[in-house]
């Protein structure tokens, strides 16, 4: 089924269907703004509030493009 198709609803209600996705940063976290405030979450997958921001993106920024590295529990990388 394709983004946007049109899908025969409840009671032959025609409706739009949108498929939405994520789509993973490594560098910076996705802000998310229904509220007052904007609500931020971390798409590195570091932060220690899950599944909220604290930050911890901050030490993926000296990262080599084209190479995976993960990290233990104190924080410290290794690349894999």
């Amino acid at each position: 089924m394709s983004e946007g198709e049109r899908l025969p609803g409840p009671e032959s209600a025609r409706y739009l269907r949108v498929m939405r996705r994520v789509v993973k940063s490594d560098r910076r976290p996705l802000e998310i703004k229904p509220q007052a405030e904007s609500v931020w979450i971390c798409m590195c997958g570091l932060s220690k509030n899950q599944p909220f921001c604290d930050g911890s993106h901050k030490t993926t920024r000296d990262e080599e493009e084209g190479k995976t590295y993960e990290y233990d529990a104190e924080g410290h990388r290794h690349e894999i």
